[in-house]
């Protein structure tokens, strides 16, 4: 592993070091670390295998997207980001996957910040100078400017009252005596005279303001 693998070696290494009772890290770790080392090798040595055939079609050569690199003349990295044996970064595998992650979060920030969001078309549903109402359960009206396009606020209807709300106005008719004193100074503010309204000496219906009341009083000769 010293000559071969020496980013692997260096990896458990850390990992060793840094191992404790409550997060330790055994060999069953570093069967794991080896097993994703060879899936890496795997998928590049098949990459390798696609570009040569490639390179050999029936469509003759073709000009690659990245230049083979010169230490192990694979075409996913540059010559100077090589890990393998011998390369400029041998034993810092790591390092520089960190730095292609990097590289590539800050192009795919770039060009979704580039796109922008959709906008959608704002949709023409009224015409300028008509008078539009609020559909959102407001009785608001407003008139849309021809010149700014803008809604100009023109009225809106009172809140209703509930009618359940009890009122005070109209409680006396309800819960005031109706006396004799009452009833001689309404005929008086009427000027009508107490024969020309009704007998009122016997009980009979009063008809006061809508309200039908039964007077059981004689008044006075």
């Amino acid at each position: 592993m010293t000559e071969d693998l020496p980013h692997v070696r260096n990896h458990i290494a850390d990992a060793l070091t840094t191992s404790t009772t409550a997060n330790s890290y055994g060999p069953s770790n570093i069967c794991s670390r080896l097993d994703i080392e060879q899936q890496l090798l795997n998928t590049e040595k098949s990459k390798r295998g696609d570009v040569a055939l490639a390179a050999t079609g029936k469509g003759g050569n073709r000009c690659s997207d990245h230049v083979p690199c010169g230490t192990c003349g694979a075409t996913s990295h540059p010559t100077k980001d090589c890990f393998s044996k011998g390369g400029a970064m041998e034993g810092k595998r790591d390092e520089v996957m960190a730095c292609k992650c990097a590289a590539c979060k800050a192009r795919s920030t770039t060009t979704s910040t580039n796109k922008g969001p959709a906008s959608k078309p704002m949709a023409a549903t009224c015409k300028p100078g008509s008078l539009r109402y609020d559909t959102n359960g407001h009785a608001s009206a407003y008139l849309l400017d021809s010149k700014s396009h803008q809604a100009i606020y023109v009225a809106s209807a009172p809140e209703p009252t509930d009618a359940s709300t009890s009122s005070t106005k109209f409680t006396g008719l309800a819960s005031d005596t109706i006396t004799p004193a009452f009833i001689m100074n309404y005929l008086t503010q009427v000027k009508m005279s107490t024969p020309h309204f009704l007998p009122l000496w016997t009980p009979s219906p009063l008809a006061l303001t809508g309200t039908l009341i039964h007077a059981t009083w004689t008044l006075p000769v």
